[in-house]
């Protein structure tokens, strides 16, 4: 029983504390415009082949 309680925990973690230290990251060292500018064209790029 004790594993089960040890996976929930892992995985609660994951998903709460990875959103949790990229925002933190985020606003202690902002991105620079060029690398905003690749998020961008990654999104973009991201969309195009997810409407084919």
């Amino acid at each position: 029983m004790k594993i089960h309680w040890l996976i929930i925990g892992v995985v609660l973690i994951f998903v709460f504390l990875t959103p949790l230290m990229n925002a933190l990251m985020n606003w202690i060292r902002p991105l620079t415009p060029e690398q905003q500018e690749a998020r961008r064209l990654a999104e973009e790029h991201r969309r195009k082949i997810n409407l084919r």
